[in-house]
């Protein structure tokens, strides 16, 4: 399958084979063409368009001829956090004074000869 993989950073055209697309979709592309009757190429079957805007994860070759091949594709997951963070600000440290000290004024007498 040839497709357009899309990030924040570019956009590539890539083909998927057989192998991928099984362990992406669940099923074979021979299935969903000859079992499914999805053989219309310009009519993504539903397993395919399931996939957009999935965030996944590619192993890609780009070859001497700038084209890529997907090796292997995964999902993302998108777990929720299991810790709560605590975004109260710390308070200083009460052993350090923040009182500061009076500077000494040096009086006009003194720094005339």
């Amino acid at each position: 399958m040839n497709a357009i993989i899309v990030d924040e950073t570019a956009t590539t055209n890539a083909v998927f084979f057989n192998d991928v697309m099984t362990d992406l979709l669940g099923i074979t592309c021979d299935d969903m063409v000859n079992l499914h009757g999805h053989d219309d190429p310009k009519i993504p079957p539903p397993q395919m368009l399931s996939k957009i805007g999935v965030l996944m994860m590619f192993n890609l070759t780009i070859k001497p001829d700038r084209s890529t091949i997907v090796n292997k594709a995964s999902e993302i997951p998108m777990s929720a956090p299991t810790t709560t963070t605590n975004l109260t600000p710390q308070t200083s440290d009460p052993k350090s004074s923040t009182t500061k000290r009076q500077m000494t004024k040096i009086s006009a007498n003194r720094l005339q000869p």
